[in-house]
């Protein structure tokens, strides 16, 4: 991929003039973004050598890189916070479609696959704004996480739908109606509460018990703090 050329080993910033456009282009490729990042699909590893091309099934046309080279272009592009911001938009929409096809039913066995989904691909994110916020001089990281904040909270519906008329709108308004109004002491915090906050609102709706719930949240905490730790790693080689 070439901004992956571009930006080289140290996920060095793009132009800011790039990092909008190409943060939104990549939104188009949530589900090809999640292959990649847990490797499940045999045609996402054959095609991820630089030298491959996308391209096309019966889904329509497809990308692939490396996890490491795409967390790389992922940190580049999200210390522009906007671009960090249409990226998790998208990343929390694309891992709530996948919580509301999930079955309705209350049993932790029907359901305990679902954190994983949700907490990787989140986790992942954590890792990304954690490297791409710490990768600024220290007097730019509290507008970063301002205008993050600010990105996030934008077009948030006044009321939350209900589970089983939206619930894709349910999970992801309910989440943003989380977010604090005002700057919080450290927005890293608030980001790598999402997985146990959707997973929480999830299993609310769908009426499991406490136990169940409370089963499932750690689940999703732990696979996201797993996802984040990991790909720190990869950064730092």
């Amino acid at each position: 991929m070439a901004i992956d050329d571009v930006i080289g080993e140290n996920a060095a910033p793009l132009d800011l003039r790039l990092t909008g456009p190409v943060s939104m282009a990549l939104t188009s490729y949530t589900e090809d973004i999640y292959e990649i990042l847990i490797p499940s699909d045999v045609e996402y590893v054959r095609h991820a050598l630089p030298s491959d091309e996308a391209w096309t099934d019966s889904e329509g046309a497809h990308m692939s890189v490396s996890p490491d080279s795409l967390i790389r272009i992922m940190v580049s592009l999200s210390v522009d916070p906007e671009a960090h911001g249409n990226l998790r938009n998208a990343m929390t929409r694309h891992v709530v479609q996948k919580l509301a096809a999930s079955p309705r039913s209350t049993s932790e066995e029907a359901l305990s696959s679902y954190p994983s989904i949700t907490a990787w691909e989140l986790g992942t994110m954590d890792a990304v704004a954690r490297a791409a916020r710490d990768g600024l001089d220290e007097d730019k990281r509290d507008s970063w996480e301002e205008e993050t904040l600010a990105r996030l909270s934008s077009k948030t519906a006044e009321s939350v739908p209900s589970f089983d008329d939206d619930p894709v709108g349910h999970l992801v308004t309910s989440w943003k109606k989380s977010l604090p109004s005002d700057s919080p002491d450290d927005l890293l915090d608030v980001l790598e509460a999402q997985s146990t906050e959707l997973v929480r609102v999830w299993t609310t709706a769908l009426g499991t018990s406490d136990e169940v719930q409370a089963s499932i949240v750690n689940e999703a905490r732990g696979k996201a703090w797993s996802a984040q730790r990991s790909a720190l790693r990869d950064l730092r080689g």
